[in-house]
């Protein structure tokens, strides 16, 4: 099949075909590539060159490549101005059709008119640009022209070439007439639907799609064409059809589908048609997707059960009920996924009598259908399910049971709630909690206290869902009541979230206040962990006084309570209880509470009092391992100061070294010199050699650290750094080349000289890795990372010089980076890959930042801009350190 090309009708620059004048043809259109959105570029903006728009006319006859493009800059801003009112846009028109006249005027210059033209062209210049169609290298460019002027002129030119144009020269002209929609040219391109060309029948069945009038949708209906446009053929009446739907003529569109549908064209085809018919004629498209349901073909099938869950009406509910039983398992699912689509509650029986089935699938998707078919006599045969155990089907019911809709289903849950086996009950609480019935708050509280246990709990968690605020004493008192540790808990989790439902504390502490005052020693616990969850000083207050009490339960409430508060206020309680509670077990919890509350101190020097505070309560062996088992996970200062306060004690020497360490490790970037004293202790004080050693190599590495503000430093633009650096750059470019613009990543977000190429970020953080420069010079430590990809953008690209992009990459503190580069037009298309991927040199491995040049794709840049693109190919993110773009000093 000849091929095609692919054209919007003037809403892109043509592609000119190559020929012996291609570079002079090429250069013309250069310094027009930017006219893709004429009004609002920088060409508005610029000041007008030192001539006349004659003198530019006059010099724009002789044009040819590598001359002074002045007098182009000066026609294209007259263009652009002139663009938006009429009787100038004329004059200007006219003038520059001279051009096209002129038989003197070279091709170079004539390709410029017509891109032109393309702004401010009229019905004058139509013949000018219908003789062009007829040269070959002017043939693209002259169609795209008469595609952007308006008006029957250009259309009927077009269509007067359809009679001596061949090849991609007539495929073109097809195609411009079916973009602009051209009623006339229904005759000449229905001829065309038999051409021997099996390109030619194809571009003009999609011209005929896109007119789309009734004498077009008729010539498709009739035409026949040859199998290698039979695609086009079938697309084009597709659309034609939507076309006529659209403007409200339902009776063409519906024999257009219904041909579609009847013809032995494979399924993917028809299904088209069915879809479209049940669309525009929805009552003669039911016996058909009927028919289609029990269909062998599973793409036929699967489409109407799709169609099914839509099309209107009673009568097609019932036609699908019908059909229900009569179909394999499969089918089953699909027609029951179209019933619940649907939403018709006449298929409810036919839908519930599905959930007995042998199928598990079957019984899964009729439950699941019930959600939405459903009404309260299901609701019964749901519950069963549902309590039935786990599985798909008990899922499904479920979820069922938590969306079905009505005004009784609620009373009808509630009934059930009331009455019936525990597991029944049980599984309808959890359904009133998910489905937030605050009405089942009265029955869900008698719950509570009934005699089976499952039952109590499920009440109680119920009520932690719905209960309001009204509700709140009464759970207060059922947890003073409560008999077995399972419901202590759960009556707990609902008074704590009752109680978030209330807006103000003092509501929320005075229920459980005045419980505790009577309350026994065995209820006492659970309302101490209430007032914990609460919080707040006064909440303090009282869990603090109960720590006299005789009973051991709750003073062990207290504790654990008071180790879990999330509020300083409870640290001279924890302090206090770590000096003087009488259980071992008792002060562990209280120093660990402690040493929490300490580490979430954000001023440093609170913090390190709070660290001396607590280090004389530990005496014995055990405490001090605990401390300095605490103090271990925290990457503070104030810790390893205190840590090292342990070092040289037989007891915990063991222990005091691996905190320090690990301490150490955590703040040699950010505290050196805390670092160095603890290391010159630890040093003094171990008889481990493998220990020393760390500990010395710990030492240098803070002797050798950054100062903190190093990674700051690196990140800020420094311009004598990278002028420097472009220096170097600029002297060993490669030959016939010059630097146009340098980034040195992270500092410097854009750079470029006047009138040359501009480089700068688009997507990307700016990072430095610490330690970096240790290996490397800092450059390639400072880096714009992404985990998906880095971009960038070059603008301002000369089209007529070549470019070639530098860059260098390292992966410092892994092994594990790989990237690929990918260059664009400046909106992100054509995406070109230009490097596949390429795993990074790592620091983690000693290797050294890499250096990469890569050339630029011409055709990337053509309207003076470049998508630039490092994508992630592995683990942990894009990287890039420096970027710089090489500029060619002779033109192409």
């Amino acid at each position: 099949m000849t091929s095609r090309p692919q054209t919007d009708g003037g809403n892109r620059p043509p592609v000119v075909p190559a020929s012996a004048g291609s570079n002079r043809l090429r250069a013309a259109l250069l310094p027009t590539c930017l006219l893709a959105a004429f009004v609002g570029t920088a060409l508005a903006a610029e000041s007008p060159p030192d001539m006349t728009f004659d003198e530019a006319l006059q010099q724009l006859k002789v044009y040819d490549d590598g001359q002074d493009d002045k007098p182009l800059r000066a026609i294209e801003l007259q263009a652009v101005r002139q663009a938006t009112d009429a009787a100038a846009r004329a004059d200007v028109a006219a003038r520059l059709g001279t051009i096209l006249a002129a038989p003197d005027a070279t091709h170079a210059a004539k390709v410029f008119v017509c891109q032109q033209l393309a702004v401010v062209g009229t019905a004058g210049q139509v013949p000018l640009l219908a003789r062009m169609l007829d040269d070959p290298q002017t043939a693209e460019i002259a169609r795209w022209t008469l595609d952007a002027i308006p008006g029957e002129a250009a259309s009927a030119a077009l269509r007067r070439a359809l009679t001596r144009l061949t090849g991609p020269a007539l495929i073109g002209a097809v195609n411009s007439l079916g973009l602009r929609r051209d009623g006339p040219s229904v005759a000449p391109l229905t001829a065309l639907l038999a051409h021997a060309d099996p390109g030619v029948a194809a571009a003009a069945a999609e011209a005929l799609g896109k007119i789309a009038t009734v004498d077009a949708a008729a010539a498709l209906q009739a035409a026949t064409v040859a199998p290698q446009a039979a695609t086009y053929w079938h697309n084009a009446r597709l659309q034609c059809a939507e076309r006529r739907a659209a403007e409200g003529d339902m009776a063409t569109a519906g024999k257009i589908y219904e041909a579609i549908w009847a013809s032995d064209a494979p399924p993917a085809r028809r299904v088209g048609g069915l879809a479209g018919l049940a669309n525009v004629a929805p009552d003669q498209a039911v016996p058909l997707v009927l028919k289609t349901l029990a269909d062998d073909d599973a793409l036929l099938q699967a489409t109407a059960m799709q169609l099914a869950g839509r099309l209107p009406g009673g009568a097609m509910t019932q036609a699908l009920v019908e059909r229900l039983p009569q179909l394999e398992p499969a089918g089953q699912v699909l027609l029951l996924d179209a019933l619940a689509q649907r939403g018709d509650r006449a298929a409810a029986a036919a839908v519930a009598e599905r959930t007995a089935s042998e199928h598990e699938a079957v019984r899964t998707a009729a439950v699941t259908a019930l959600a939405r078919v459903g009404d309260a006599s299901q609701l019964k045969r749901l519950v069963e399910l549902a309590a039935a155990g786990g599985g798909p089907v008990s899922r499904a019911a479920q979820t069922a049971l938590a969306k079905i809709a009505g005004a009784d289903i609620e009373p009808e849950l509630l009934k059930m709630a009331a009455d019936g086996d525990v597991a029944a009950r049980t599984t309808v609480f959890r359904v009133l909690a998910s489905r937030r019935a605050s009405a089942a708050t009265p029955l869900l509280l008698r719950a509570a206290a009934e005699s089976d246990e499952p039952l109590r709990r499920a009440a109680f968690e119920a009520l932690a869902a719905v209960a309001g605020g009204d509700s709140y004493g009464q759970l207060v008192d059922l947890l003073v009541a409560a008999a077995t540790p399972g419901d202590v808990q759960a009556a707990e989790r609902a008074v704590l979230e009752t109680g978030s439902r209330l807006s103000a504390a003092p509501l929320r502490m005075a229920p459980v206040l005045a419980a505790l005052d009577t309350a026994s020693d065995q209820a006492k616990p659970a309302l101490i962990r209430v007032l914990g969850g609460i919080g707040g000083v006064e909440a303090l207050g009282a869990v603090r006084a109960q720590w006299g009490a005789a009973d051991t339960a709750v003073r062990d409430a207290v504790v654990r309570t008071l180790a879990g508060w999330t509020e300083p206020a409870a640290a001279p309680d924890l302090l206090k209880l770590a000096q003087t509670a009488d259980e071992a077990t008792h002060r562990v919890l209280a120093m660990r509470g402690y040493l929490r509350l300490a580490g979430e101190i954000q001023d440093a020097a609170a913090r390190l009092q709070m660290l001396e505070d607590i280090r004389p309560v530990a005496i014995d062996p055990q405490a001090k391992r605990l401390l300095l088992a605490t103090l271990a996970e925290a990457a503070d200062p104030g810790a390893l100061q205190v840590a090292a306060e342990f070092l040289g004690d037989d007891a915990v020497q063991t222990e005091a070294e691996v905190a320090a360490l690990k301490i150490a490790r955590a703040l040699v970037r950010s505290d050196p010199p805390s670092v160095r004293a603890a290391m010159r202790k630890l040093m003094d004080t171990t008889r481990d050699e493998q220990v020393a050693g760390h500990a010395a190599a710990l030492d240098e590495e803070a002797m050798n650290a950054p100062p903190p503000d190093a990674a700051e430093k690196a990140l800020q633009q420094d311009r004598a750094r990278s002028d420097a650096i472009k220096g170097v750059l600029a002297k060993r470019a490669p030959r016939g080349y010059r630097l146009a613009g340098y980034l040195d990543c992270g500092p410097d977000r854009a750079d470029g000289a006047k009138d040359g190429p501009l480089l700068r970020l688009v997507g990307g953080a700016a990072y430095f890795w610490p330690g970096s420069e240790q290996q490397a010079d800092v450059r390639f430590g400072s880096v714009f990372y992404d985990g998906g990809r880095v971009i960038f953008e070059a603008a301002g690209m000369d089209p007529r010089k070549v470019y070639q992009l530098g860059f260098t990459w390292w992966d410092f503190d892994h092994a594990t980076r790989a990237q690929s580069v990918i260059l664009a037009t400046g909106k992100g298309e054509n995406e070109t890959r230009v490097l596949e991927k390429t795993k990074l040199p790592s620091g983690a491995n000693q290797q050294s930042p890499e250096e990469k040049t890569l050339p630029v794709p011409a055709e990337l840049y053509c309207d003076g801009r470049l998508r630039i693109t490092f994508r992630n190919e592995a683990q942990p993110n894009a990287v890039v350190s420096e970027l710089w773009l090489w500029e060619s000093e002779a033109d192409r």
